[in-house]
């Protein structure tokens, strides 16, 4: 559970990040947040909703930024989870 525990301190510090105007900061914590949800559901492939919530988190921060290349793997990633998500159940953390 502690791994949980750090996906939720990483994901409320983007928050924090974002709404206050620090992209960078907020986009350090974003790709902490992917890569504990990636490692945290290895076995299901990456396939568990937080990865595809931490991507888009991170697509918005991109977005934000005017990085829009970028913004769009991210999403276009996390649309490709929450499409196979559909075929599958998976309990949210």
């Amino acid at each position: 559970m502690e791994v949980v525990e750090a996906i939720k301190v990483e994901n409320k510090q983007v928050t924090t990040l974002f709404r206050s105007g620090d992209y960078n900061g907020a986009k350090l914590h974003a790709r902490e947040a992917v890569r504990l949800t990636r490692e945290a559901f290895i076995e299901l492939e990456g396939l568990h909703p937080a990865v595809a919530s931490a991507l888009n988190n991170l697509g918005a921060i991109h977005k934000a930024q005017g990085q829009l290349e970028e913004a769009g793997q991210a999403y276009q990633v996390r649309t490709q989870l929450y499409n196979m998500r559909r075929r599958t159940k998976f309990t949210l953390i």
